[in-house]
């Protein structure tokens, strides 16, 4: 390992040594900040709360339907929990809320596809199955 380097200075009013790569004295006896630690564990404290909070919240809000009976219910709270996201999204960041909304409507226009075409082919399992006929055409698996 390489020996530090050092400079000296020489005025009329004294000398000076600096040493690179060693650590200064003054800063290595320095007691941590009571207030800094105070601050960190509220901090903790706030977030495991906030934590809590949200947790239950979501809890209540997903067993609406179940506990009601009420599937429309359900539904209307599960599209203002939507809302709400979509405006946080926003909220924090524009472009990344409009990615999301992009992506939302996106994978939601695929399942209604594909569920639709499922919901054809069970029809047209059952029109055959009663003998149905007038221009059914026959599902055909891609």
């Amino acid at each position: 390992m390489a020996e530090p380097i050092r400079v000296i200075i020489k005025d009329d009013s004294g000398t000076a040594t600096i040493t690179s790569g060693s650590k200064n004295p003054a800063n290595t006896n320095k007691s941590p900040n009571p207030q800094a630690k105070k601050n960190k564990s509220a901090a903790m404290a706030q977030s495991a709360a906030t934590m809590i909070a949200m947790r239950s919240i979501n809890y209540a809000t997903s067993n609406i339907g179940k506990w009601t009976g009420n599937t429309s219910n359900q539904t209307q709270v599960n599209n203002v929990k939507t809302a709400i996201g979509y405006g946080m999204a926003f909220a924090v960041n524009p472009v990344l809320g409009a990615i999301t909304v992009a992506l939302d409507g996106a994978t939601n226009a695929i399942d209604m596809f594909y569920e639709n075409r499922k919901n054809q082919r069970i029809s047209q399992e059952a029109m055959s199955r009663i003998g149905g006929k007038g221009g059914y055409r026959k599902w055909v698996e891609n």
